[in-house]
Order: C-alpha cells, then structure tokens, then sequence
C-alpha cells in the first residue's frame, strides 16, 4: 500500500504513488488525494574530478525523487573512498587528493547510492591567478575575488576557498582571509594576494 491512516488520522508514507484518504462521520465522507514520492536517484556535481596532490574540491550531490522533482542532498548523504591513500573525503563532501591514482568515490542515502571516479595527478601547482570584477572600489564598498591555479601538466583549477587571502595595506582596503570578499577604506593602491 501507499501509505497508512490510524484512527487519529494520522498518515505515515509507505511507498511512492497516490492514493483517495476517505473520512466518514454520520453519514458525511470527504475524499483527499495524497501523493507520496520516493527517492528515485543520486547525482554527483561535478561529474568528473581530475585533482592534483594536495588540492581539493567540494562535491555536490542532488536527488531526483519519483515525480521528477529535485533537491539537493548535500548535507543527508555519507560518503566512502575506495582508497583513503589516494583521496580523503569529508563528512561535508570536501575531497582531498592525497597521492597519485584513480579510485571511485560512494554517496548514499540508504539503498540509493551513486559514484563518482576521481584522478589525482602527479601536476604541481606553477602559480596562481587572481581575479575581481572591478578593478576600482568607492570606500566602504566590497568585492569578491577569485583564485585560479594553474599546474603543470596545463590544468587549471579553481582555488578561490583553498588559499589564504590578504592585502598589501591594510589601512587602505581589508579582506576576508577565507572567502576573498574585500572592502575599500580610502582612497589608495592595494595589492591582493592569494597564498597556498
């Protein structure tokens, strides 16, 4: 069946579908449709995964329920590495490349689960790329800056929530050391640094 009623009228799911919920009393019924969707399947962001040695990378995962519906599962899944050698994974889904390889990486939520292959490659990182929207701020506004690395086999990969962030004058323009967001103080030049 699809789901059950007691005589509270409380309802409890059972399976996907729909289902007519009856409810008498002297002699007057009311008829409620109710549809009950399950978890169909898992999906990982990105889909592929090529890291580096002592980079990383947070993955993503959505669910597609019965009905076609999504949501995001990012915080209900747990993950498992076929090789904690090669890459780590946290319980937030933040994979660590560790040594050179190619393993799969597990997410699940009860019996639906879904994997993803992850390389790590012998690159090193050559140098680091740092870019903003603008390149001029009026004080008191801010602006977020990214971070690109790029490796020696000719890689790129995004860095901008890996490196340290920090500027050349403080008393002109101050930033968030983790998330890159900067604020203008007064009128100046400032350099912007991204260290990893």
């Amino acid at each position: 069946s699809i789901l059950s009623v007691s005589s509270a009228g409380l309802v409890s799911a059972l399976s996907a579908g729909t289902t007519l919920v009856t409810a008498a009393y002297e002699g007057l019924t009311v008829e409620r449709s109710i549809s009950v969707k399950a978890l169909a399947d898992l999906s990982i962001s990105p889909t592929s995964l090529t890291l580096a040695i002592a980079s990383s990378e947070q993955l993503r995962v959505t669910g597609r329920y019965t009905d076609n519906s999504t949501e995001s599962f990012d915080s209900a899944v747990t993950w498992q590495t076929a090789d904690v050698n090669v890459v780590s994974i946290s319980n937030s889904g933040v994979v660590l490349g560790i040594t050179t390889g190619t393993i799969s990486i597990t997410t699940s939520v009860g019996s639906i689960s879904t994997s993803l292959s992850v390389t790590v490659s012998p690159a090193t990182l050559e140098s680091i790329v740092v870019s903003t929207p603008v390149s001029q701020l009026a004080a008191g506004l801010t602006s977020s800056f990214s971070a690109k690395g790029l490796y020696s086999d000719g890689t790129e990969q995004v860095l901008s929530d890996q490196v340290v962030w920090s500027v050349s004058e403080e008393s002109i323009a101050s930033i968030d050391s983790e998330t890159g967001l900067l604020t203008a103080i007064e009128t100046g030049t400032v350099s912007v640094i991204a260290t990893k």
